[in-house]
């Protein structure tokens, strides 16, 4: 009697303990999720600055094509460029969060969560 009422105990606490394993398991993945989430943001941004980067690169070698005097065409290539890689990342960003890779919440879904 004594022996089935601690076996019992273990298998309930056999039981707890693969929960609590369970739990830490699921946490620890939404974590790297998260980690996973925050990789892709950070590839937006370093694309952001390797496509101003080519931009600059293309107007800085040594060939002649009649805009090296022109500061009209440094404005127009600078501000371009920017606003060209602005775009990208605002791209790069929506596409993830289209495809829900990105754990940025919706506002519909905010404001209905904030009225309960």
């Amino acid at each position: 009697m004594q022996v089935d009422f601690l076996l019992s105990r273990l298998k309930v606490m056999y039981e707890r303990i693969d929960d609590a394993e369970d739990l830490i398991n699921i946490e620890l993945d939404h974590r790297r999720n998260e980690l996973v989430a925050l990789d892709l943001v950070i590839t937006a941004v370093s694309t952001m600055f390797a496509f101003v980067a080519m931009i600059g690169g293309i107007f800085g070698m040594n060939m002649k094509n009649g805009y090296e005097e022109s500061h009209l065409a440094f404005l127009w290539a600078t501000y371009g460029g920017t606003a060209g890689a602005v775009i990208l990342f605002l791209g790069i960003v929506l596409f993830a969060r289209w495809k829900r890779l990105l754990f940025i919440p919706d506002a519909t879904s905010y404001s209905s969560n904030n009225q309960k």
